[in-house]
């Protein structure tokens, strides 16, 4: 609890409060306690802050990365979908492209290809992102298709039924 208190996202850069976030996803992993930190990261994508909400995306992105199982990740898929949604319907291209790289790492984490073609539905959003990020920053669009194509390397069965808007994209 106090280590949250240390975070100040009026005044502190988003590089910082990310490595405070990879401090403290470590911690509670080494605790284990992942669910309590996935709790303050759901809490987090709900504040008004944009730097809150891409933190917290950032903060899914380490969690999916390092320290959750492929157990917890399919087991909790549902409540993640529901989170990176939300996320990619933000009006921010920076929150949605910190969730797109989230969803990205989450679903790498995952081997099982029928638990990973669960996230279809979300997939015509990921691609909305890359093309939306492309045409207004071109840093963010970089960060987003280089997201895409990790996605399309560890599940490239994952495109079979967006082809024809991913080929819109790429163009």
């Amino acid at each position: 609890q106090s280590v949250t208190e240390t975070f100040d996202f009026d005044s502190q850069p988003l590089l910082l409060l990310k490595r405070k976030g990879e401090v403290l996803a470590k911690l509670y992993s080494r605790l284990g306690q992942q669910n309590q930190f996935i709790q303050f990261l759901a809490q987090e994508t709900a504040q008004p802050q944009e730097k809150r909400r891409q933190f917290a995306m950032y903060g899914f992105e380490i969690m999916s990365e390092l320290h959750l199982t492929e157990e917890q990740m399919t087991s909790n898929k549902k409540d993640f979908q529901a989170i990176f949604q939300k996320m990619l319907n933000d009006e921010s291209i920076q929150v949605r492209t910190s969730a797109l790289k989230a969803i990205t790492a989450f679903i790498s984490g995952i081997d099982n290809q029928d638990v990973v073609m669960e996230f279809e539905p979300i997939l015509g959003l990921l691609i909305d992102t890359v093309s939306k990020a492309l045409q207004t920053d071109e840093e963010q669009g970089t960060h987003a298709l280089d997201s895409l194509g990790e996605l399309t390397g560890a599940h490239p069965e994952v495109w079979k039924n967006t082809t024809v808007k991913l080929l819109d994209v790429v163009s």
